[in-house]
């Protein structure tokens, strides 16, 4: 049994989701999960129903850190995908960034999933058809760590940040770490590789969410700030907004194509704890109707292909 890690692009760009949770959360086909299987490195939760299209390709959403916390959540994002949790029980960013530091790690773990999806619906030759990527908190260090290998770009469709994502301030010469140094102080060199997916977001090539809090931290940029970087260094701007929006007081958004960056309200650790338990809700709003889209574009050029 071979299980290749391989990426599929698709031909069309799939239409874009709804800015608008409720619109974009009409009309989904309901998708049924089984209970998590437990892995060398974490677990994953797969659906019930058929996942492996016609040549092979699965699906998969990798999520770093909470993930069999938010359960109940992504049991409603209705993604035909196979969700994989990994976790770290020690606090900060650091593990995750240790634990892709070996480039192909990810790759074994892409490799280890299939194998297991490949034996439970005794099938060979499975791929990765698209990959997502999910991160909360400390686990998004996870995500800028594997996108910075090249092959792992390719292979990744959508990314999802959660209140996670940070980089250190440029510091003058004699300036002392503090707080709230500003979007403009933000090291942008520390988000090459995100700048890079949001830029193909913002093309239409990937897709790309992020959410913040407005949580501040004491010395280094907060989410609102690294948020607030990277939207400049796009050449964006963030619009003001005052609405509820997963449950969450939605403050400021800014978005283009597949770019969409939504900024919130609240400064405790609970408010913190919203953006991890949103995520289904988030995925079903943008990430599911891709993926389904996609899916029915590539089964059109196969039907297509066949009646020729």
């Amino acid at each position: 049994m071979t299980c290749a890690i391989t990426h599929v692009a698709s031909a069309s760009e799939p239409k874009s989701a709804s800015a608008s949770p409720e619109l974009a959360m009409a009309a989904l086909p309901s998708v049924e999960y089984g209970s998590y299987q437990g892995t060398s490195f974490g677990a994953y939760l797969a659906p019930t129903g058929e996942l492996i299209d016609a040549d092979g390709g699965v699906d998969l959403v990798f999520h770093f850190n909470g993930a069999m916390l938010a359960e109940k959540s992504w049991r409603r994002s209705d993604a035909n995908a196979v969700i994989v949790s990994q976790a770290f029980s020690t606090f900060g960013s650091g593990p995750y960034e240790d634990a892709y530091a070996d480039r192909g790690r990810f790759g074994r773990i892409v490799t280890e999933v299939l194998g297991r999806i490949a034996t439970s619906h005794h099938r060979e030759n499975l791929h990765a058809r698209r990959i997502t990527l999910v991160g909360w908190s400390a686990g998004c260090a996870a995500i800028g760590v594997i996108l910075a290998v090249p092959r792992y770009f390719e292979m990744v469709d959508s990314v999802v940040l959660l209140d996670g994502l940070h980089a250190q301030y440029k510091l003058r010469p004699g300036e002392a770490r503090g707080p709230a140094k500003g979007a403009s102080r933000v090291n942008v060199e520390q988000l090459t590789s995100m700048l890079r997916f949001a830029n193909e977001a913002t093309e239409g090539k990937k897709q790309l969410i992020v959410t913040h809090t407005s949580i501040l931290t004491t010395d280094y940029a907060t989410t609102t700030e690294t948020s607030d970087a990277l939207v400049r260094e796009l050449h964006l701007t963030n619009a003001d907004a005052d609405e509820t929006m997963f449950g969450m007081h939605l403050r400021t958004r800014a978005h283009k194509k597949n770019l969409h960056v939504l900024g919130f309200t609240g400064q405790n650790p609970e408010d913190h704890m919203k953006h991890l338990h949103a995520v289904g809700d988030i995925v079903r709003t943008w990430v599911t109707p891709r993926l389904d889209q996609l899916a029915a574009d590539e089964q059109e050029q196969r039907s297509q292909r066949a009646s020729r």
